[in-house]
């Protein structure tokens, strides 16, 4: 390690919490005024709720499962849940990629997202 490493230690308690809470007021004000300012079917709105709140429930479970106070004081949690939660760090990204590339264009996203994934259910 190099003479002039600093090591930093972020205090996630400080905004974790706020972080969670906004997410949910996010869910919120699409859900009720989406469609003041959404472009398109009715249903992209009610997508764009339900793929931010998968986003907040993945967020709320990792900060779970991560906490100080479960790590030092559970006997039951494994390093292991760490790296098995990787995969919903993944399902986060993919959640928050699929808000951000429907708002782009919503008239004509939005369809498209539904229409993959009632495809993809059809041929499943």
């Amino acid at each position: 390690m190099p003479d002039n490493y600093i090591k930093v230690r972020i205090d996630a308690k400080t905004f974790q919490i706020p972080l969670g809470e906004l997410a949910a007021t996010m869910v919120e004000k699409v859900f009720r005024e989406g469609h003041q300012h959404i472009v398109g079917p009715v249903y992209i709105r009610e997508d764009l709720a339900t793929l931010l709140r998968y986003a907040a429930s993945v967020y709320n479970l990792l900060f779970y499962l991560n906490a100080d106070e479960r790590r030092r004081g559970d006997p039951y949690w494994y390093v292991r849940y760490g790296v098995t939660a990787m995969s919903l760090v993944r399902s986060l990204i993919d959640c928050l990629y699929n808000v951000i590339a429907i708002l782009e264009d919503p008239a004509v996203k939005g369809p498209q997202y539904r229409k993959s994934g009632l495809h993809k259910t059809l041929r499943d």
